[in-house]
């Protein structure tokens, strides 16, 4: 998990394995010419091909701090729904480091309002707390796309996804559904953990 900011948040990445070393892009390129020849020659999409669509995670979360390097439209969602379903593939011994690793990203992106840093405090507390601050910044209930997957943690919310589980990539849509037509989407925290969510009229 940690391996995503180290990369995402440097511009010139580079890959080393003893003495021999390969720029990131190089490296893209290559594994991107691998699974097409893969996929379109052999039929097949079992090694490059999955290889190549678990590396496109780091290049996407990279395109957001450095937009020069996008390649797809809406390459620069900062939704941190987005963000986090996007890593929620990759592993950590720590379930509090799943989230924690991607604070140096959150803080290069301006977003400051989430659960301090302290392993302390229990998972599902800790969880349940982040995916409120990210629901209250995103103003959006997107995030509740991530839900569905296995469950370790006990006690978290129904509106809480367990990021410790690693989960095959989440689709969260770049262009919302507009249940209120033209109204604002505001969400809000009830009593006993509830969400709920009212429409605010666009005038």
């Amino acid at each position: 998990m940690w391996t995503v900011q180290k990369l995402a948040l440097g511009f010139n990445a580079w890959i080393l394995c003893g003495k021999s070393e390969l720029q990131w892009g190089d490296f893209m390129c290559a594994i991107s010419c691998l699974a097409v020849i893969e996929r379109f020659h052999f039929h097949s999409i079992c090694n490059e091909s999955r290889f190549w669509l678990r590396l496109s995670v780091y290049q996407q979360l990279r395109a957001v701090i450095h937009p020069q390097l996008a390649l797809v439209p809406g390459a620069q969602d900062k939704r941190i729904c987005k963000i986090i379903t996007s890593a929620h593939y990759l592993s950590s011994w720590d379930p509090w480091d799943k989230l924690y690793a991607l604070y140096g990203y959150f803080t290069v992106l301006g977003i400051r309002n989430l659960p301090p840093v302290d392993y302390k405090v229990p998972v599902a507390q800790f969880y349940s707390e982040f995916t409120k601050a990210a629901i209250l910044h995103d103003q959006s209930l997107d995030l509740l796309y991530a839900l569905g997957g296995k469950r370790t943690v006990n006690d978290l919310p129904s509106w809480t996804t367990d990021w410790s589980t690693p989960s095959e990539l989440c689709n969260i849509p770049h262009d919302r559904f507009s249940v209120s037509k033209t109204s604002l989407l505001r969400c809000s925290f009830g009593e006993n953990n509830t969400v709920q969510s009212l429409g605010e009229n666009n005038r």
